[in-house]
Formats: C-alpha cells, sequence, structure tokens
C-alpha cells in the first residue's frame, strides 16, 4: 500500500526524527513548570533509599530513566515495541508547550488524564495496522490475544483508506463526564466548552486516530481504554465519522468494549454507557 504524499501545504519542512522528539521532550523536562510533579516517583524512589548514601551518578540515572518512562513518552514505547520505528522517517514536531497542555488540570475534562501518541503515515491504513497488532500480539503469546478489532461490515470502507500524513493524537483516558446520555450535537457541546476551559483546541475524536492510539497506549501500558466491564455497562466513546447505512439518522460510530475479544467498532443510538471523550491533534 502506498504512503499518502503531502500536498505542498503539507510540507514537511521542519519536520523531525521520532529519536530527535523524544530527545527535545527529556532535554526540555526541567524547564517545565510540570517538572515538579513529574519527579513525583523519583522523589519516592528516593525516599526509599532512606539514609543510605546515593550518588549523584545514581540519582541521574534516576531522572533519566524516569524522564524516558514519562507518560509524554509512551508513544516512544509502542513504536519501539512494534518494531516500526525504523520505517518512519519524519514526524512533525510537538508543540513547545505539549507539557503545559498534557498535565494542566481543568475541571471540564474530568479526571484529565490524557494520553499521547504518534500516528505514522507509515501504518499505511487501518487494515495493515490491525495485522502489525496482531502479529505483535501473537508472537507475545497475549492471553486471548486482545490486539485486534470488531468491526460492522459497513466499516470497510475506513479499513483500506490511506491514513493522513503522520499526526500526534492527545486523548483523554475517559469520556468527559457530562457527556453521557446525549445526542451526538450534546457531546460536542461539552467538548467545546471543556475546549474552552482549558484553551485547547478539543474536537470530537475520530474514528481511525482513536482506534490506533487505543491499541498503541495498550502495547505501551497494558491498559484498556473504553473497556469491557463485565458485570457493568460496557464503555464506549463516540466519534465524528457517520455510518451511512442508516440514511437520514446520521448515526456516528462508537468505539469501546476493550477486552479479551478486542476492540469493538459499531454505531448506535443514544445510550447511557455512550460518552465522548476530548481529542486534539498537532
Amino acid at each position: 500500500m502506498a504512503i499518502p504524499r503531502l500536498s505542498a501545504s503539507q510540507s514537511m519542512d521542519g519536520w523531525i526524527t521520532p529519536k530527535e522528539q523524544l530527545e527535545r521532550l527529556c532535554t526540555s523536562i526541567v524547564e517545565d513548570e510540570h517538572f515538579e510533579q513529574l519527579c513525583e516517583p523519583i522523589a519516592k524512589k528516593l525516599i526509599k533509599c532512606k539514609q543510605q548514601a546515593i550518588s549523584i551518578k545514581v540519582l541521574a540515572k534516576i531522572i533519566a530513566e524516569y524522564a524516558f518512562e514519562s507518560p509524554i513518552t509512551y508513544w516512544y514505547t509502542a513504536l519501539e515495541r512494534l518494531n516500526v520505528l525504523h520505517e518512519i522517517t519524519l514526524v512533525p514536531p510537538l508543540p513547545g508547550k505539549i507539557y503545559e497542555i498534557f498535565y494542566a488540570k481543568c475541571p471540564k475534562l474530568g479526571k484529565g488524564n490524557k494520553f499521547l501518541q504518534l500516528i505514522p503515515q507509515e501504518f499505511g491504513t487501518l487494515r495493515l495496522f490491525e495485522e502489525r497488532i496482531k502479529s505483535y500480539g501473537q508472537t507475545r503469546n497475549l492471553k486471548n490475544n486482545s490486539l485486534h478489532f470488531q468491526f460492522d461490515l459497513f466499516l470497510e470502507e475506513h479499513l483500506d483508506a490511506p491514513l493522513n500524513p503522520s499526526q500526534w493524537v492527545l486523548t483523554t483516558e475517559d469520556n468527559l463526564p457530562k457527556t453521557y446520555c446525549k445526542s451526538y450535537e450534546g457531546q460536542v457541546a461539552v467538548v467545546a466548552q471543556a475546549a474552552k476551559a482549558a484553551s485547547v483546541n478539543y474536537r470530537a475524536p475520530r474514528l481511525k486516530q482513536t482506534i490506533i492510539a487505543v491499541f498503541l497506549h495498550n502495547v505501551a501500558t497494558g491498559k484498556t481504554l473504553f473497556p469491557h466491564r463485565k458485570w457493568l455497562s460496557n464503555i464506549y466513546t463516540r466519534v465524528q465519522e457517520i455510518d451511512k447505512r442508516h440514511g437520514g439518522y446520521n448515526l456516528h460510530f462508537i468505539v469501546g468494549d476493550f477486552g479479551s475479544k478486542g476492540l469493538l467498532v459499531m454505531s448506535q443510538f443514544q445510550e447511557p454507557n455512550i460518552g465522548m471523550a476530548a481529542q486534539v491533534t498537532f
């Protein structure tokens, strides 16, 4: 599958390698106002040392290790585990204020936890991406191999469409609290209010970006977002794309119920367990 070409308005001028972006994140970490928050795990490690002497060299190693294991660098962990980094040439640089955006708290965003993933165009298509992560799950003998997705036949048109040029996707880990039991338009309004309060251009999630980002986060952390819950209602997040089979109803796809059977993608009317996350791309 050919990688989509960039138009003149989508120039790669100023783009950098994934390794360069990782280094920028790690070297700028101490300059960020959220550095104290980021260092809390380091402090806990040092407390465990009690009164034992600890050299500057060892302390530097702890800080360096944590910088590379920070949640803001899980994107690199995921791509490294999928053995795809050598295929990625250049990516757009993250905004200079990415730490502020990533760690800022906003009541309208709920718990406020977010996850950042790089969606490289080198994945080709959603179908090719699924083949890659299924292979990853099989080689590691993951129980029930949840690294695949179930989809409606009407999702076929999205499976083989080329991905957009490489982009960063920042998404809230949970649906915004006030988006449940609302229509799509009502959910979008809640996200818009949160975007205004946070001064970040959050929008309703996109279909392919959300599917890929959720899987990459799982590869990096083992965490299942928008999960399957055995004794409770399963959680879904609604996305912008519309399931065209329903004609004038304009039913939007939902993504969730992530468990041992994979990630479910389908469309559904308004339900109490369908909310909406907030997402922004760079």
